[in-house]
């Protein structure tokens, strides 16, 4: 593992080991399909709502990791969970997720939410019109947030240069987003810079070449797009965009703004207090998703979705809009999927947290997996917990609607 920079403090040193170390984790349980996602990807719909008919007519051409006739069954509950840090690959390794459960120490999430909460005033929902179809407009319509949470329930969409809905194209140039110009941004990312760098780090390690051109990319809007330049001088990540959610549910979808072997990095943190999970229909399982949990997964190929849990909920979602990269110059098409190295296909089953957590201490670090929560290093910081559940409120509560 490379030295740390001097700069960096001792927590943060320790969240780098401790990621690392799960990231390595992950590697030892491979989980493989029997068919090649490049084909998937030929027949995946353009859409993000996913078509039931077109769905299983995709299923029964690319099985999921379970009997189909499973997956059917577990159609109103939740798909068989894979507890631990893992991989899932195609039949030839390329991989498609990597879930890292409880990963983020309790100081660190502590962090990030109380960076969050420097947003929270520019949360926005937005009211559908009365005869408009209930999945119109689900990301932003208020249908799909809570109202009964402490926190400020709606999202915040950021980047330093990037395009409105409907105008990319060689006719359009890349703009900041309206909400990345405000006063409140602007102390969000002075604040979340160390926590950004850290979730690079994530992306370094789990797909080298899209973390390599998401670099190139921060470089050349910083030498070559003077829009951007006062913005890029406190972005906080390599990702060209970002939306931070509030206590909103998610319908099963996949996302349309990147390739299909890039990743985006989905980060949860909250304090809802029943296990949450990620599903992946088309895969046939879910996920672990409570709160500290980073879910690195290519959002353009599966389709996935948060069931409702108790509690409230942030979500940060990082991602590359590919759009971007071209007009920049980057090589789009020559950005394909990371590898599994050694890939080893296992059999579907739970890695308990005493497995784990033995795997941890054998690396040298010391994790307590007793709890619901969130992960911990071995420089928990017990205060920063406690800011975490004053910030966020109780775990009790109503039922919250969540974020993807």
């Amino acid at each position: 593992m490379p030295i740390p920079p001097d700069h960096l403090q001792h927590a943060a040193v320790e969240d780098c080991r401790t990621i690392s170390a799960m990231v390595a984790l992950a590697r030892q349980t491979v989980y493989q399909v029997s068919w090649d996602a490049v084909d998937y990807a030929n027949d995946v719909s353009k859409a993000a709502l996913p078509n039931p008919d077109a769905e299983a007519r995709l299923m029964a051409k690319y099985p999921p990791l379970i009997p189909r006739a499973e997956v059917i069954r577990h159609h109103d509950d939740n798909l068989p969970l894979i507890v631990g840090p893992a991989i899932v690959t195609d039949v030839k390794g390329r991989i498609l997720l990597w879930s890292l459960p409880n990963v983020l120490s309790d100081s660190r999430q502590a962090k990030m939410l109380r960076d969050t909460q420097l947003l929270e005033g520019q949360m926005t929902v937005e009211e559908p019109e009365p005869s408009a179809k209930i999945t119109k407009g689900w990301r932003t319509a208020s249908t799909f947030y809570s109202k009964n949470g402490q926190w400020i329930s709606g999202s915040t969409l950021l980047y330093p240069a990037g395009y409105q809905q409907g105008h990319t194209g060689s006719n359009f140039n890349p703009t900041p987003s309206a909400d990345v110009r405000s006063t409140r941004t602007a102390d969000w990312m002075s604040a979340f810079e160390e926590s950004g760098g850290i979730l690079d780090g994530v992306l370094a390690m789990t797909h080298p070449e899209l973390y390599d051109a998401a670099q190139d990319t921060m470089e050349t809007i910083w030498c070559e797009h003077g829009d951007s330049r006062v913005i890029m001088g406190t972005w906080p990540t390599c990702f060209t965009a970002l939306q931070v959610i509030i206590n909103r549910s998610t319908l099963g979808h996949r996302d349309c703004h990147g390739a299909p072997g890039w990743f985006d990095l989905l980060v949860t943190l909250g304090t809802y207090g029943k296990k949450a999970v990620l599903e992946l229909h088309g895969l046939g399982i879910s996920l672990p998703y409570n709160a500290s949990s980073i879910v690195p997964l290519s959002s353009k190929l599966l389709v996935h979705g948060v069931p409702k849990v108790v509690g409230e909920r942030v979500c940060y979602a990082f991602y590359m809009h590919s759009a971007v990269l071209r007009h920049f110059k980057m090589p789009v098409d020559a950005m394909t999927y990371s590898e599994a190295r050694h890939a080893r296909n296992h059999v579907l089953e739970d890695l308990d947290d005493n497995t784990i957590a033995g795997r941890l201490r054998a690396m040298g670090l010391v994790r307590d997996v007793g709890r619901g929560g969130s992960g911990t290093s071995g420089q928990s910081d017990v205060d920063g917990d406690s800011e975490h559940s004053a910030a966020m409120g109780g775990g009790d509560g109503e039922d919250i609607e969540m974020a993807a």
